[in-house]
């Protein structure tokens, strides 16, 4: 069985899928994006959704602008091999280009953060804030039914039954006793997630990751793509080295699309695969990861197939973070993780087990989960009082918690 005829297929609806798809949409192509789960978003929705672009309009906006030159000298630093050289330069060069065309012609807002260190800060060219752009604050609300197959964050990043608080909101709640200013503006976010909970299932108020994934749906949906969730892509046809078909599956069965003019694949990483992972990652590591189920691996599957290679190198074959595992209630398995509102916060520590401390605890969790696969770091612990816990919480216990009865046994990283 055979389906309608389409320019592109993207295989996979997280924030890469869906910008290669609106993209192709807006330049006047007829766009099929296929999604194995049953939910948009991908690990986009997990995530905090930042995008980083040097030299990006809001940079001189703000007084501050880039020097193009030093940016790529950064990257240059970080990634020293020649590999990717070409790229990276134009990276550098295009990357303001693709936001301004993005907010120009999609739902996608971006805003830059004044103060968000390169994760390398020590290295020449690295810059302590604005390259980072975060999404603006999104009303999921206008995506009607679509809603409820967006993705929603981790439960654990947020309160009040499905209430997301945006990074600039966080110091608001932990001063809401102590400044009226704090008390009006947390109190009006409660009321307004009081209000969407009698229309949804959580709150439609959405930031972060969540906010970038809703508005990048919202762009599809606008622009008239074609989306596909629940269907597996089981093979991408080849004609004289040209994609010319894709062969999908759901509960409906197996049907071959024709395409026109290539297929895109964006599936994510492999991080809930097993085998790839005992393949590819160091030994160390976790089998145990917080990214979304469907990041098994399949694009690279199809990728090989395709005639594609993968690099074998483990040592870079993974975006780190420290995480610790807890347990719902229901016995659920959470993996929760630890990259910005605990650790490295006043008043903790980490130690590892010969309860020494290994390393800064504010570096990026891309370097401390560095330091975490060294020798004889892992397990680790974070170490603080009650009155750490009650401003910044820790991992799945939220702020202002009271009694710790009910995570006995969480351990920490």
């Amino acid at each position: 069985m055979s389906e309608s005829e389409y320019d592109l297929v993207v295989i996979g609806a997280g924030a890469a899928g869906m910008t290669a798809a609106v993209t192709a949409a807006a330049k006047g192509l007829s766009v099929l994006v296929v999604e194995k789960t049953d939910l948009i978003g991908g690990n986009t929705s997990f995530s905090g959704g930042m995008v980083y672009i040097p030299d990006n309009a809001g940079m001189a906006e703000a007084g501050r602008p880039d020097d193009p030159a030093a940016a790529l000298g950064y990257l240059e630093s970080t990634i020293p091999n020649a590999d990717g050289r070409e790229m990276r330069a134009l990276f550098v060069r295009k990357g303001r280009e693709a936001i301004e065309f993005l907010q120009a012609n999609t739902a996608v807002r971006l805003k830059p953060v004044l103060f968000y260190p390169d994760y390398y800060p020590d290295l020449a060219g690295a810059r302590d804030g604005l390259r980072v752009l975060e999404p603006v604050a999104f009303d999921a609300s206008v995506l009607g039914p679509w809603f409820k197959r967006l993705r929603g964050p981790i439960p654990e990043f947020t309160i009040l039954g499905g209430m997301m608080v945006a990074r600039e909101d966080l110091p608001h709640f932990r001063n809401f006793r102590r400044s009226p200013r704090s008390f009006v503006r947390v109190a009006r976010l409660v009321a307004q997630h009081g209000l969407q909970r009698l229309r949804h299932t959580r709150g439609s108020r959405l930031v972060l990751g969540n906010a970038l994934a809703g508005r990048l749906l919202k762009s599809l949906l606008d622009r008239g793509v074609t989306i596909h969730t629940g269907c597996a892509t089981q093979e991408i046809l080849l004609r004289d080295g040209r994609a010319v078909a894709v062969r999908i599956a759901d509960d409906k069965g197996e049907r071959t699309i024709p395409v026109r003019r290539g297929v895109m694949l964006a599936t994510g990483g492999f991080s809930q695969s097993k085998d790839k992972r005992r393949a590819w990652l160091p030994a160390a590591t976790s089998i145990d990861s917080p990214f979304a189920p469907g990041s098994t691996g399949d694009g690279l599957d199809l990728g090989v197939a395709a005639g594609g290679d993968i690099a074998t190198d483990n040592a870079n074959n993974a975006y780190w973070s420290p995480a610790s595992v807890y347990v719902r209630k229901d016995g659920r398995k959470v993996v929760y993780p630890h990259t910005v509102t605990d650790r490295g916060k006043p008043g903790s520590l980490v130690v590892n087990r010969a309860g020494k401390r290994f390393t800064s605890e504010a570096i990026s969790y891309h370097r401390f989960g560095e330091a975490l696969l060294k020798p004889g770091n892992l397990p680790a612990w974070i170490v603080c009082d009650s009155s750490f816990i009650w401003k910044y919480g820790l991992g799945a216990i939220i702020p202002f918690t009271r009694t710790l009865k009910p995570y006995p046994r969480m351990p920490a990283i």
